[in-house]
């Protein structure tokens, strides 16, 4: 599953090669598509479907994309590629790739529907030492969305991986869900960042980041996540069932251990506990998020053997 977006990407960068050898036969637009399908099909891909809607000297337009593997079949309706064929007499392949909706069956998991846009440079002998720029990786999750900012690296995968996750306008009751197993549960919609570093050999670490509340709601805390036999403790336990928050802010860290850590700054009322009166409190959780990181980080994972790929005869 982590492989299936590069997979797209590699066959994609490869296409302007196909293309600029069958430029002689436009506009017989079958034989493109033709030559780009053998092309794919080297790399032990089978081609589903593929038509070339579109071609010119600096762009191609592909439609009714469907290649599988396995189980595993990956589609788009419409994939724009751009190229600038002059760097391929300087054996380089330079150009850029958008997918507004790349879709995936049969995976252990659902997953949906990707967009993807992406700029490359890979030299033709050595494409480990070539560069990709991902401009943007957009999942829908959890009622809103999760994406990257922009971030280039080198195929090559030998050095960390800075990125920066955004999450826009998700729904708070399915991250919390998800993130402290059913421990922490809220209503409303929260939108921020998670900056994150990828390392070489698969390891994810946490930097600080922040999601704010975008509108009011409530949240509740299980008190099993709140240990304790002081009255302190016992006073916010009672606060955090349903307790009505009218601003709610969330800071992520890792502890020493570097598992995350979730700090809630929240202010509302809790009618039940303190009447109207306005309390603010500050509640530190862990839970484990990494899926969620690994999930939206498809576009970067083992590129390394999708590389072995690429460079196949």
């Amino acid at each position: 599953m982590k492989k299936i977006i590069l997979w797209f990407l590699i066959i994609i960068i490869s296409t302007p090669v196909i293309l600029w050898v069958a430029l002689p036969y436009l506009p017989y637009q079958q034989y493109v598509a033709a030559a780009v399908k053998a092309q794919i099909e080297s790399y032990g891909i089978k081609v589903e479907s593929l038509e070339i809607i579109e071609i010119s000297t600096k762009k191609a337009a592909i439609a009714n994309f469907s290649i599988s593997s396995g189980d595993l079949i990956v589609s788009s309706q419409k994939i724009d590629v751009n190229y600038d064929l002059k760097y391929l007499f300087r054996g380089k392949l330079y150009g850029g790739v958008i997918a507004p909706e790349v879709n995936f069956s049969g995976l252990p998991e659902p997953l949906p529907p990707i967009k993807i846009g992406a700029n490359f440079l890979v030299p033709l002998e050595n494409p480990s030492n070539g560069t990709l720029a991902l401009n943007e990786l957009v999942i829908p999750w959890a009622g809103g969305e999760v994406s990257t900012k922009p971030v280039m690296f080198a195929l090559s995968m030998d050095k960390p991986i800075f990125v920066t996750l955004k999450l826009n306008q998700v729904n708070l009751s399915e991250v919390l869900s998800k993130i402290s197993d059913g421990g922490v549960q809220g209503t409303g919609r929260v939108s921020g960042i998670l900056p994150i570093v990828y390392y070489p050999d698969g390891r994810i670490d946490l930097r600080p980041g922040d999601a704010t509340a975008i509108e009011t709601g409530t949240i509740t805390v299980s008190p099993q996540l709140l240990p304790g036999d002081n009255a302190q403790l016992e006073l916010t336990r009672n606060a955090l069932q349903n307790f009505q928050y009218t601003t709610l802010q969330i800071v992520v860290s890792s502890d020493a251990a570097n598992k995350p850590v979730l700090k809630f700054t929240i202010e509302g009322t809790n009618p039940q506990a303190f009447g109207e009166r306005p309390v603010k409190l500050n509640v530190s959780v862990s839970g484990d998020f990494l899926p969620l990181i690994q999930q939206s980080m498809l576009a970067i994972n083992d590129i390394k053997q999708l590389l072995l790929i690429q460079e196949k005869p």
